[in-house]
């Protein structure tokens, strides 16, 4: 169970000024985007933190805020570029950090002679209870396609990943890795012993169809949403009286945050970017919606905006 009120939590995860740290806070306390899958029999993390943890990372993330320097750190250390390798760093500071977890194993490639077949992310002591966890990542986004609850309904902004294939690959590759002979003998070999609960703990965002309510049965409650929009339909946002950020995609994961008004710039701007910038690559573009609240300008809503025909004309060798 949650202790410490949610919109706390999520006040912080807004107001934090360094992207990094919005980011890690984001990891840490957002809601899973996942709660359950009938059938599936995969353990996904609720990601509810006891009051002691909860507390000891606000006040590790105030402090980062002020000076981020060992997450900077620690982040060049790591092959961040994609966003699931990111969010799975986030996670690895996370509980390295905890003075409730004690890390065992990161990264864990599993082979098999030459050939690589596996990696195991994460191996952790839960110190509370002494019980050993194999824990899985995902951080993902999928668009809607708004017709059924399908986990094939879900796909990602690169339309050759989905939620069902994500799924499925966890649950035949991913998860039997911790009981394979292989990693048994590895873990022998780091003198680690004692059965393993295995976890997934998967974190996103849903991009329903503008206008359209999704409230999928494998999510829960508070899971982040945004909606998508075809770049034909561009008028339904003209008219908001927002400011607009299209984001990198370093700035994907955490609510947008700024104090700076010199990071926004005209609607037509926006909308002129979006059509050449779809026109060459067909991959959908972030845009975040953000209002004005005292000094500091605050995500409200985010869009994927799609080309036409999407993702029909999808070309993969833009990705």
């Amino acid at each position: 169970m949650i202790i410490l009120e949610d919109v706390i939590i999520l006040n912080k995860i807004f107001s934090y000024k360094v992207q990094e740290v919005r980011d890690l806070a984001w990891a840490i306390f957002s809601p899973p985007l996942i709660k359950s899958i009938h059938g599936s029999h995969i353990d996904f993390c609720s990601n509810t933190l006891d009051e002691n943890e909860q507390t000891f990372f606000i006040n590790l993330s105030n402090e980062l805020d002020k000076n981020p320097r060992e997450l900077f750190d620690f982040l060049a250390t790591k092959n961040s570029r994609l966003l699931g390798k990111y969010f799975e760093a986030l996670i690895e500071f996370m509980i390295r950090k905890s003075p409730y977890r004690k890390l065992l194993v990161a990264n864990l490639q599993i082979n098999s002679g030459t050939r690589t077949i596996g990696e195991i992310d994460f191996i952790y002591k839960n110190l509370v209870n002494d019980k050993l966890i194999h824990l899985e990542t995902a951080g993902k986004f999928f668009l809607w396609k708004g017709d059924n609850y399908e986990l094939s309904s879900f796909i990602g902004p690169n339309p050759n990943d989905s939620l069902d294939k994500k799924i499925s690959k966890i649950k035949t590759s991913q998860l039997p890795l911790a009981k394979s002979d292989i990693v048994k003998r590895t873990l022998k070999s780091l003198r680690i012993k004692g059965n393993i609960e295995s976890k997934v703990l998967f974190k996103g965002y849903l991009f329903p169809p503008f206008g359209k309510e999704c409230q999928p049965p494998f999510a829960g409650n508070n899971f982040y949403r945004g909606f998508r929009i075809n770049s034909n339909e561009l008028n339904i946002l003209r008219k908001r009286k927002s400011y607009w950020r299209i984001l990198k995609r370093k700035e994907w994961v955490s609510p947008y945050f700024t104090n700076d008004k010199s990071q926004f710039t005209d609607w037509e701007h926006i909308e002129n970017k979006i059509r050449i910038d779809l026109a060459t690559d067909h991959y959908p573009i972030l845009l975040s919606e953000i209002v004005k609240d005292k000094n500091n300008f605050v995500e409200t809503s985010r869009f994927f905006i799609t080309p036409p025909n999407w993702p029909n004309n999808f070309n993969n060798d833009l990705t």
